[in-house]
Parts: structure tokens; C-alpha cells; sequence
């Protein structure tokens, strides 16, 4: 709220909407918050920092279903992972999943700062 344009309301959408992504990665990202002006972020982007960064990971080899969600992640992107990883198992690295017929491959570069591909802590 101490940048010049920033209130309590975008205050509260930049700070919801860093939660839904897991933190930002970039300063670029204020520009997918509600309402907030590209041109805002470009003149103020010298003063934006992204601060601790990403902090919460997509645990590609160990999330279920219910929980497969990300606001970068199109919907029926996460049941072909589900499926491959049935298929074939844990994904080794983000190569292996580029490798995937059917995937999205914008979406998953978007995506690519939020995974993780430790392997399950059990065999499915």
C-alpha cells in the first residue's frame, strides 16, 4: 500500500491472488491480478521486488487428483498427467513431462517455476 495506486483492495487481490499461485516469480506476474494495470507495473516495476519468491511447489509425482490445481494448470491437463504417471510412473524432470502427447506445453512452461518432481514417498 505504500506504492502510489496501491490500496487496501489491490492490496488484498495481490496478496489472494500470490496465494492461489505459490508466490510470484517473477514482477511480471502482478500483471494476472484483477484490475491491476500492465502499465502501472511497467512504470513501478524498478520498486517491485517478488520477495521470498516461490514458496509453495506442485508436487507433480505425489499430488492426487482433488488437490492437482494451480491457477496456471488448464483443467484437463491434470488428468493426462494422472494417467501418464499411472501409465509409466513417477516423472523424472521437467523434460519427461514435455515429452507427454496432449499436454499444453505453454501452460506447463508457465507452470515450470511451481513443480516438483521428487518422487512419491510410497510406489501407487
Amino acid at each position: 500500500m505504500a506504492l502510489n495506486g496501491i490500496g487496501p483492495g489491490f492490496a488484498k487481490r495481490i496478496i489472494t491472488y500470490r496465494d492461489k499461485l505459490g508466490g510470484f516469480y517473477q514482477v511480471d506476474q502482478l500483471k494476472e491480478v484483477y484490475g491491476l494495470d500492465s502499465i502501472w507495473v511497467k512504470e513501478n516495476k524498478a520498486l517491485l521486488k517478488v520477495g521470498a519468491g516461490v514458496y509453495r511447489f506442485l508436487k507433480i509425482n505425489q499430488v492426487e487428483w482433488k488437490d492437482f490445481r494451480h491457477p496456471y494448470l488448464p483443467y484437463g491437463q491434470s488428468k493426462v498427467v494422472l494417467a501418464y504417471r499411472k501409465q509409466h510412473g513417477p516423472l523424472k524432470d521437467f523434460e519427461t513431462l514435455q515429452q507427454i502427447q496432449l499436454l499444453d506445453q505453454v501452460a506447463w512452461r508457465r507452470l515450470k517455476p511451481y513443480l516438483n518432481f521428487d518422487a512419491p514417498l510410497h510406489a501407487p
